[in-house]
């Protein structure tokens, strides 16, 4: 599965991948779509980046989609790779935001991966937030600064077959009208491929219970299937994890990609969050060592609120 002289080029790729970490987290330009302090909106569904977002946002059972790999790192490192992303992302309430990332694969018996996002928007304060002077009916919006930094270790027990991750987080955000914050957290996650075609991957995330905004412990759980190069079928479910926990809180996502030629793939999905529903699609102009891949998420009952993400990829 590997492929060099681990011992020699393992520091160069740690080298790269914290290089990109510290760069990324002293730029005030990068930014991402996660969960902020402001009203519960679609930008508060988890930040995976161009290509899942164009399929449904799924992701936990994608073994070929680095972009998504905060849903599970252990899927991630089914396969061989040295990738870097960027991107950004546009929609509703002056968001803004970009991401970037790193995972190697390649140089040891471990993959490591490493991410950072930002977003910025001003969406209106939830009436339990709102000023004691602020009449109910006037809008009240709140900018805010959300980041955070992700990193992880994932070990392929079985090289392609079977592998086990942890990763650790830490979010921060400052907001006009309500006190900064930040919370660190960690998760862990499995993946299982039984057949080629097939993909299966489990994971929990933000195990530690704390009171940062919009941050719950997550169980997330994927299957999917891929019919060779051209088509890929993928089914997602997200359930928090507490003790009140009723499968009306579950969020369901479903998406597919088709190859309409080597360099050029479609993209379609659902996805849902128990009280809001979107649709989902996306392109990908494909080559050996450079990806570009679009998707836009279109809220159901606002056709207008909207997310549009690109990502580049490189692959060495």
């Amino acid at each position: 599965m590997h492929s060099g002289n681990p011992l020699r080029t393992f520091p160069l790729r740690i080298a790269t991948l914290v290089t990109l970490a510290l760069a990324t987290t002293s730029s005030s330009a990068w930014a991402r779509g996660a969960p902020t302090p402001g009203a519960a909106a679609d930008e508060d569904l988890e930040g995976v980046g161009a290509r899942a977002t164009g399929a449904g946002m799924v992701g936990v059972a994608n073994p070929n989609d680095v972009g998504a790999m905060r849903l599970s790192m252990a899927t991630v490192s089914l396969a061989d790779r040295y990738e870097l992303f960027v991107g950004g992302e546009l929609g509703p309430d002056k968001h803004l935001g970009v991401h970037a990332g790193a995972a190697d694969s390649q140089t040891g018996p471990v993959m490591i991966g490493l991410g950072y996002q930002r977003v910025s928007d001003a969406e209106s304060l939830r009436l339990s937030e709102r000023p004691g002077w602020q009449e109910i009916d006037e809008d009240f919006e709140n900018p805010t600064v959300h980041q955070g930094v992700f990193a992880g270790v994932a070990y392929p027990f079985v090289p392609e077959k079977a592998s086990v991750a942890v990763d650790a987080r830490y979010d921060w955000y400052e907001a006009d009208e309500l006190s900064d914050a930040g919370a660190f957290n960690f998760g862990f996650s499995l993946a299982w491929r039984p057949a080629t075609p097939f993909t299966l991957s489990a994971a929990i995330g933000n195990l530690l219970e704390n009171d940062f905004r919009d941050t719950e412990r997550q169980l997330r759980v994927g299957a999917r299937w891929d019919a060779g190069t051209y088509f890929g079928l993928e089914g997602n479910a997200l359930a928090p994890v507490r003790p009140t926990w009723d499968w009306k809180d579950v969020d369901w996502r479903l998406g597919a990609n088709v190859g309409i030629a080597e360099f050029l793939a479609l993209r379609a999905g659902y996805a849902n969050d128990h009280t809001k529903s979107w649709v989902t699609g996306g392109l990908g102009l494909v080559s050996k060592s450079c990806d570009l891949d679009y998707g836009v998420r279109v809220r159901i009952d606002a056709p207008r609120h909207n997310v549009h993400v690109v990502d580049v990829r490189l692959r060495f």
